[in-house]
């Protein structure tokens, strides 16, 4: 099967609501969010105390802190759109 065919075949939801919110219970999935969380209030704190001068090092952690939340944010519905798009 073709790389073409497999992604034309995936189904319409690829994860369901119960199982997104299953896997955010697995204690290595809790502890990589806790991670992201963590990374992402030490950017915070690092805009605060001046950490990032340079208008590069700014736009640099504006992008991580973005990315950051961004992946803590995600959903069930963001995962099956994501994959529909491909």
């Amino acid at each position: 099967m073709s790389e073409e065919q497999s992604k034309s075949s995936l189904p319409e939801t690829v994860v369901t609501e119960e199982e997104w919110a299953a896997w955010k219970d697995i204690p290595t999935t809790r502890t990589f969010r806790a991670l992201l969380r963590k990374r992402l209030e030490e950017r915070k704190a690092d805009w605060v105390s001046g950490q990032f001068p340079t208008p590069e090092r700014n736009a640099k952690a504006i992008g991580e802190t973005q990315v950051l939340q961004a992946m803590l944010d995600l959903t069930a519905d963001d995962i099956n759109q994501g994959m529909s798009d491909e």
